[in-house]
């Protein structure tokens, strides 16, 4: 909430500021693409199922075991979105983001290093065509997922920001918004040493994240 509300903050005041001064000249495209390189973070809670089913002659006669938490996961994330304006507000194109946390997505309790890799389409629309302008954009997508386990899955996301241009083809910006993440992690089989106690795995995660960002854009 602290997050949304400087950002809210922020745009009514630079939105007021850019409608009085006149200094804050329209900045009309004269490029084909954008290029915007993007640094923060996803915070929030993470989901995890994990369904475990014995195979073969086990002690425990082929019951299945089902474990489901929640708790908090925070990564790292930077991001590429490459995109070509449509108008003077309106910019279509396409992102990948890297993301990197210490907690498994599927188990708290396994200390693994992740890394999600989403790759979206992004929209982002501009509300006013000033120097500098609130936002607002989407993102909806698919990401791949590896850690204690290799997984897939859709993302999706929204939301808000402002951008200011520092000159006329570089501008900086700042963001706050929600994300969906939801990743399936496949069936796998684990055998122990006497090679008769097979055990199948199959784990899903779902994540509920706050995302925040500063980026620049060329």
């Amino acid at each position: 909430m602290k997050y949304l509300f400087t950002l809210i903050t922020v745009i009514v005041v630079s939105v007021s500021y850019a409608q009085s001064d006149s200094t804050f000249q329209k900045y009309p495209i004269t490029r084909k693409v954008d290029i915007s390189f993007e640094v923060g973070g996803i915070f929030g809670i993470n989901k995890g199922h994990i369904e475990m089913q014995s195979a073969g002659i086990l002690p425990d006669g082929g019951q299945k075991k089902y474990t489901s938490q929640s708790y908090h996961n925070n990564m790292a994330e930077i991001a590429v979105i490459v995109a070509k304006p449509i108008n003077q507000k309106l910019r279509i194109g396409g992102g990948v983001s890297f993301d990197i946390g210490k907690k498994d997505v599927f188990d708290p309790a396994v200390k693994h290093t992740s890394l999600l890799l989403p790759v979206y389409m992004d929209i982002k629309y501009n509300f006013i065509n000033r120097r500098v302008s609130p936002f607002i954009s989407s993102q909806i997508g698919a990401a791949y997922y590896t850690g204690s386990y290799e997984g897939y899955g859709a993302t999706a996301g929204l939301n808000l920001g402002v951008k200011g241009y520092v000159s006329n083809r570089v501008a900086l910006s700042f963001l706050v918004g929600g994300r969906f993440q939801h990743i399936y992690g496949g069936q796998y089989f684990y055998t122990d040493e006497q090679g008769n106690n097979t055990v199948q795995v199959n784990g899903q995660s779902f994540m509920y994240f706050v995302t925040t960002r500063f980026g620049i854009t060329f």
